[in-house]
C-alpha cells in the first residue's frame, strides 16, 4: 500500500438509556372484614368484596403506594354459619416498573353469621288481652328459642296462636325455634258467663 492516507477515528456518544429502577411490592393493605349471612354463595359474596386494594412498593424514602385491582379466589369458602374465612386475592396490573417478585397476595376476612329474622306479635283485639315476646329483640338469629306469652284480660279468654290464619298452638305460653320471619297473632274471645268455666 503506497501513498499517504489520513485516518480519522470518529466516536459517537452512545445513546444508552440508563437502566430503569424497578420497585418490588412490599405489602398489601388488608381491607376491612366483610360480614354476610349463611348460605351466601361466592358469586353473591364477590359483590360485597372490594375490587381494589392498596399496594405498597419500594423502600425507605422511595416507598410509594398505588390502588391495584384484585381478583378474589374462592378457596375454602362455603358460606357456613358462624365461621370466618380468609380469602386470598391475586393482584391485577401493577404500575409501570413495579414487580411482585415475592408473589404477595391480598387477604380479606369474611365472617358468616346466622340468618336473621323478625318476629312480630299481635292480638285480634287489644281490649281482650295482651302479648309479649321473651326475649324481645329487633331481630333473631336462626335457631334462637323464643317464648310468646298471651294474657287475657278480665272477662276474656285465650283461644290460640295463629300464623297466616293457621293455628300453631292453643297454649298461652308458646315456645318455638326461629326459622323464618313471621307474625304471631294471639286470638282471644269473650269468656263464658259460667263461673266454673276453665281458663
Amino acid at each position: 500500500v503506497s501513498g499517504n492516507y489520513a485516518l480519522t477515528a470518529k466516536f459517537e456518544k452512545d445513546n444508552v438509556t440508563p437502566p430503569v429502577e424497578t420497585k418490588d411490592v412490599t405489602s398489601i393493605d388488608k381491607p376491612e372484614k366483610v360480614t354476610v349471612e349463611e348460605g351466601t354463595t361466592f358469586e353473591d359474596l364477590k359483590k360485597d368484596l372490594p375490587k381494589i386494594v392498596t399496594v405498597h412498593f419500594g423502600e425507605g424514602e422511595k416507598a410509594e403506594t398505588a390502588d391495584v385491582e384484585v381478583t378474589w379466589e374462592k378457596g375454602e369458602y362455603k358460606g357456613e354459619a358462624e365461621k370466618t374465612y380468609t380469602l386470598s386475592g391475586t393482584l391485577g396490573k401493577l404500575p409501570e416498573n413495579v414487580t411482585n417478585t415475592k408473589n404477595l397476595k391480598a387477604e380479606i376476612k369474611v365472617e358468616v353469621t346466622k340468618k336473621e329474622y323478625t318476629i312480630t306479635v299481635s292480638v285480634n283485639d287489644s281490649k281482650m288481652g295482651t302479648v309479649k315476646l321473651n326475649p324481645e329483640k329487633d331481630s333473631y338469629k336462626e335457631g334462637d328459642v323464643v317464648t310468646a306469652t298471651a294474657a287475657a284480660k278480665e272477662g276474656y279468654k285465650f283461644v290460640n296462636w295463629t300464623v297466616d290464619g293457621k293455628a300453631v298452638s292453643d297454649k298461652a305460653e308458646f315456645t318455638f325455634k326461629v326459622d323464618r320471619t313471621l307474625t304471631l297473632k294471639a286470638n282471644f274471645e269473650k269468656a263464658a258467663e259460667n263461673p266454673n268455666q276453665e281458663d
